[in-house]
């Protein structure tokens, strides 16, 4: 039996994990992604930021703000067990997204549905710091989803 995409996102809503979904917004040739869900404090909301393997691409995007490339957190297999063995990818905390249960729910496509991929007590700690400080010191993010941190 599928559990609905609504009662998912509920029970992640203000807890760390690591969730995979195919975001509508990225076109219908795009695939599915991981996204780090970081606790806040707005109930019923989430705050997501995608891992990507085009780590050269965000490197190249973000070069002309030096503070915006250390809001990349490279992770590898090593941090992340679901990650691909052969390539690292990146966190981009430059790019964290405000979601009301209702925002996501339509984002997501219903033909992938999304996943729990790795629950608070898997992800390590350090990356959960190295995540959270990389938050706050973007420039890009909004200072409004920085004072929603815990």
């Amino acid at each position: 039996m599928k559990v609905p995409d609504e009662v998912i996102i509920r029970t992640i809503s203000n807890e760390f994990c690591i969730c995979w979904f195919k975001d509508l917004t990225y076109g219908p040739e795009s695939l599915p992604h991981f996204y780090v869900c970081i606790p806040i404090k707005q109930k019923y909301s989430l705050l997501l930021c995608i891992i990507t393997k085009q780590i050269q691409n965000k490197r190249k995007y973000y070069s002309k703000n030096i503070k915006a490339l250390s809001a990349l957190v490279e992770v590898s297999y090593n941090d992340l067990y679901i990650l691909d063995r052969e390539y690292n990818s990146v966190v981009d905390c430059n790019h964290a997204e405000l979601f009301t249960i209702d925002e996501l729910i339509e984002r997501i496509d219903p033909e992938h549905g999304i996943e729990i991929k790795m629950g608070k007590k898997e992800i390590p700690h350090y990356l959960k710091i190295k995540i959270i400080k990389a938050i706050k010191l973007s420039p890009v993010v909004r200072p409004h989803y920085k004072k929603l941190l815990l």
